[in-house]
C-alpha cells in the first residue's frame, strides 16, 4: 500500500470514528449528522489538531510524522499533474 494509500485509510477510520462519537453521544441529529462530522475531519480541521498535538510529540515522533506528511504532499500533488495531463 502506498502512503497515499495509507492516508486515504486513516482519513476514513478517523470519519468513522467521529461519526460514531457524534451518533453516540448524540452530538448531531440524522440531518446535521454530515455537518458536524466535517467539522471534524475535513483538512482544516485536521491542520489544527496537527498544531495542537505536534509540540507534544517527540522529536523522533515528529520528524517521522513531517516526513509522511511531506511524501503524501508528494503523491497527492503528481497525482494532481497526472488527473490534468488526461483531461
Amino acid at each position: 500500500l502506498s502512503t497515499l494509500g495509507l492516508a486515504h485509510l486513516g482519513d476514513g477510520v478517523y470519519e468513522l470514528m467521529v461519526r460514531s462519537w457524534l451518533c453516540l453521544h448524540g452530538k448531531a441529529t440524522n440531518t446535521g449528522l454530515h455537518k458536524a462530522a466535517v467539522k471534524y475531519v475535513s483538512a482544516p480541521a485536521q491542520a489544527k489538531l496537527v498544531h495542537a498535538i505536534l509540540p507534544m510529540l517527540t522529536e523522533e515522533e515528529q520528524a517521522v510524522f513531517l516526513a509522511l506528511l511531506e511524501r503524501v504532499l508528494r503523491e497527492t500533488e503528481k497525482l494532481s499533474v497526472e488527473k490534468e495531463r488526461l483531461s
